[in-house]
């Protein structure tokens, strides 16, 4: 798959599942043809790289401009994008 990289204003991080489950960022861009769609970006699959990852977020990445990209990623109709294994860097 091609690689995809979106820009994101005012992101927050998200919990999902029982007990807080996994950790997600959220935002919205604009992604040709659909306009402004929900974008959710998971984090690498690693249950250790995760936590690390999602500490460095809290603390220095909510609420502002992310870029990220991801090599793994689909569109669903209805929902936005759905992006895995992200890198990120601030905007």
């Amino acid at each position: 798959m091609n690689q995809l990289t979106v820009n994101l204003h005012d992101v927050s991080i998200r919990a999902s599942g029982f007990g807080g489950g996994f950790i997600y960022i959220y935002g919205k861009t604009n992604f040709h043809p659909y306009g402004l769609v929900d974008v959710y970006c998971y984090f690498s699959d690693s249950t250790e790289d995760n936590a690390i990852e999602e500490k460095i977020f809290k603390e220095n990445y909510a609420g502002g401009n992310l870029q990220i990209t991801s090599n793994e990623w689909k569109y669903i109709r209805g929902i936005g994008l759905d992006l895995q294994k992200i890198q990120w860097k601030s905007t």
